[in-house]
């Protein structure tokens, strides 16, 4: 699997609390690759 797949799950747990437009942060945060996690 490519790594933006595992690190992609963090999400939930960085969103925690927060508010939707904070989801967008977190996910940049992680840098994914879309075409990675599509596999």
């Amino acid at each position: 699997r490519e790594p933006s797949f595992n690190n992609l799950q963090s999400t939930s747990a960085m969103s925690e609390g927060g508010m939707v437009a904070d989801i967008i942060g977190a996910v940049a945060s992680i840098d994914p690759v879309m075409g990675g996690v599509d596999r």
